[in-house]
């Protein structure tokens, strides 16, 4: 009867058991349940966080924010550099043009009108024959004035350069120095190359109606209506500077002008040179569009 009953204890110990370990699973069942959603939601988060981050990423790449690759830089910074050399370019080319008009501007001032004080000694020196003194006042004053005056005095200068250059080359060809000389034709050439087509004003002189070999006087032109001559001598009449032809559009009618002095004026059609100074002439000026200017005395 004891092993029955102990068989049977046992049994219904061993019923118990099972009974308590299926109630232990069922309470914790939905505990279990609770963190495997936990655990797969936080999974998912994760996964979601890392797609999201990725995104940005990739966006970064794309717009070349929150990155620095290795070729973004060097593609941006091409262009800044090419900008700086382009703008330090345009700067010294700007600039460069404004410093050299300011230092022309101050090594050759220009003039609007020539003082009474330095017109006068350019004339003293013409009459003196002081061939260098006139020459180099002439130039610089031709150099300083670019536009003409009431007076015409820019005009006047064109002729007096030239005058006192063919005074030096017979100065330094009755000194015997050629190479001297030689200089001289040379600024002479250059500046009548640079004359040509600009305006003249000779000096006044007297006009006579008959000037049969006559120097320094305005005389006709044989057989010619339209046209002026004048033969240009130092003081002494040994050398002639230049023999000078004014062409008018029109007959000119001098009757009025007889034994008066006159300005001939004129632009400057073209010149021609003599090297044998054995005949004792410099140069040929023939100017066009004539014009006349009378002095009037009060």
């Amino acid at each position: 009867m004891r092993r029955e009953r102990d068989f049977g204890d046992s049994s219904l110990k061993v019923n118990f058991m099972r009974k308590l370990v299926l109630l232990t699973i069922l309470l914790y069942f939905p505990v279990f349940s609770i963190i495997a959603q936990k655990s797969s939601t936080t999974g998912r988060s994760k996964q979601a966080q890392t797609s999201v981050k990725t995104g940005k990423i990739i966006q970064g790449q794309k717009t070349g924010k929150n990155i620095k690759p290795k070729q973004t830089p060097d593609k941006a910074s091409k262009p800044k550099q090419t900008q700086t050399v382009d703008q330090a370019s345009r700067s010294k080319q700007i600039q460069k043009p404004v410093k050299t008009d300011k230092s022309k501007q101050s090594q050759t001032p220009i003039l609007t009108k020539i003082f009474e004080t330095e017109w006068k000694n350019l004339i003293e020196g013409l009459k003196t024959e002081d061939w260098e003194k006139s020459s180099s006042l002439s130039l610089r004053l031709l150099d300083q004035m670019k536009i003409d005056d009431d007076k015409k005095r820019l005009a006047q200068l064109r002729y007096f350069y030239l005058f006192a250059l063919a005074g030096k080359i017979f100065q330094f060809s009755a000194l015997g120095e050629p190479v001297k000389e030689a200089e001289v034709w040379k600024d002479l050439g250059s500046a009548v190359s640079s004359f040509i087509g600009q305006e003249f004003v000779l000096p006044p002189r007297r006009f006579l109606d008959d000037c049969s070999q006559a120097l320094n006087y305005i005389c006709r032109v044989k057989n010619n209506e339209k046209a002026l001559r004048v033969t240009a001598t130092n003081t002494e009449g040994t050398g002639i500077h230049s023999f000078e032809y004014v062409l008018f559009d029109q007959k000119i009618e001098l009757k009025e002008f007889n034994n008066k002095e006159i300005f001939l004026g004129g632009k400057l059609k073209r010149a021609d040179f003599n090297d044998d100074l054995t005949k004792t002439w410099v140069m040929r000026l023939f100017f066009e569009n004539g014009f006349i200017r009378v002095i009037l005395t009060e």
